[in-house]
């Protein structure tokens, strides 16, 4: 894909990896779990470029550097959207810190949470107990460690009003992003977009 190749950035010492749109266009973070070969990853992020996003993804954990990151990456959406938005995507572990992220920074318009883990359960829950910004979770149909039925009583806890669960038929912990496939994209769009209307939905063209 002609232009896609991901940037290398150090924030606070630590990797973060970026796809960024050639104009003004909505920002989304990713905080993979690591459970998938890092090309995995790409391709996400790749396919959401396509959709005219700028993407942003690191392997590693900010914990006390949570406003550097943020700072860095708020900088980078302004240079060319007057007014940024900037979404969060948390995969397994990765759910906690998008979750505080969230919470801490009013800016950040909005959460994707994708596979709750039984030893975070408690975390998660006093986390989403406080969560009234928009919210997309998806859970594995086939996770014994922490049921469907569980998780949807997770999600109940959040006080917001637009927010949607999702059960990945089949899907076991770890495989809702490789089993969703495109549609897990359009998944994700189709939950945000409404919600950033002053944003066109232009694909780019793969070469």
């Amino acid at each position: 894909m002609e232009g896609s190749s991901p940037l290398k950035i150090e924030v606070a010492g630590r990797k973060v990896r970026g796809l960024r749109a050639f104009g003004p266009s909505p920002g989304l973070l990713l905080f993979p779990a690591g459970w998938h070969p890092e090309e995995v990853y790409l391709t996400l992020a790749q396919k959401l470029w396509l959709e005219n996003w700028s993407v942003f993804w690191t392997f590693e954990r900010f914990t006390g550097h949570e406003n550097l990151l943020f700072e860095f990456l708020w900088s980078l959406l302004e240079e060319t959207s007057p007014r940024p938005i900037l979404w969060v995507w948390g995969e397994g572990p990765g759910i906690v810190p998008a979750l505080k992220l969230a919470l801490e920074f009013p800016q950040i318009s909005g959460v994707i949470l994708d596979t709750f883990l039984a030893e975070q359960r408690e975390e998660i829950k006093g986390y989403l107990s406080q969560l009234r910004k928009p919210h997309l979770i998806l859970h594995p149909q086939e996770d014994p460690s922490l049921t469907f039925t569980e998780a949807e009583k997770m999600f109940m806890l959040s006080p917001a009003h637009a927010k949607k669960f999702l059960l990945v038929p089949g899907a076991r912990a770890g495989e809702t992003l490789v089993k969703g496939g495109d549609l897990y994209i359009h998944t994700l769009l189709d939950f945000i977009h409404p919600r950033i209307r002053r944003w066109k939905r232009v694909k780019k063209t793969s070469h």
